[in-house]
């Protein structure tokens, strides 16, 4: 797993009931099963190549609860998305390679039923700003209005509709 130290400080300064733990999403160490009440993932799997066996190896932690942020969308569509990015080149002068993911959270609330979290939530995050466009053609967050009055997250080219979901036993 992915750990940003700023937000591990940030939530470890409020005392001993909170433990952050790294590992291969992908090859989940089995010390870990049983060992944890909930488990957050925040922004990772719509950057991953697929989402199913992550999820399936966080649910085999056996924790209560299962939270995550990914870009989603509400039918049952998964749309693949591979960037080759040469706004963004490598040091050796070669595209850069990204997922921008979106998954179907009627196929992902299966995936969670499947590994016994029978309650599943979720809740379309609500952009509250006015984010500009980059003045650049790389990837970069901005947001436009609806004739709603809502606000859509793009970057670069892409539709950023941004989820959070809830698991549990």
């Amino acid at each position: 797993m992915d750990l940003n130290e700023d937000f591990k400080d940030f939530f470890e300064q409020y005392g001993d009931n909170i433990r952050f733990e790294t590992g291969d999403i992908y090859r989940l160490d089995k010390k870990y099963i049983n060992q944890f009440n909930g488990i957050l993932c925040l922004q990772t799997l719509s950057w991953l190549p697929d989402y199913k066996e992550p999820v399936t190896q966080i649910c085999g932690l056996g924790a209560d609860w299962i939270a995550m942020s990914m870009l989603m969308y509400e039918g049952k569509i998964n749309y693949n998305i591979q960037l080759e990015n040469y706004e963004s080149l490598t040091s050796a002068g070669d595209y850069t390679h990204s997922y921008y993911n979106i998954y179907s959270i009627p196929l992902m609330k299966e995936v969670f039923a499947k590994n016994g979290y029978s309650k599943f939530f979720y809740q379309k995050f609500e952009m509250d700003i006015d984010l500009p466009k980059p003045n650049h053609m790389d990837m970069g967050t901005y947001t436009i209005k609806t004739i709603d009055k809502e606000r859509l997250q793009i970057s670069g080219a892409l539709l950023m509709p941004w989820y959070f979901i809830y698991a549990e036993k």
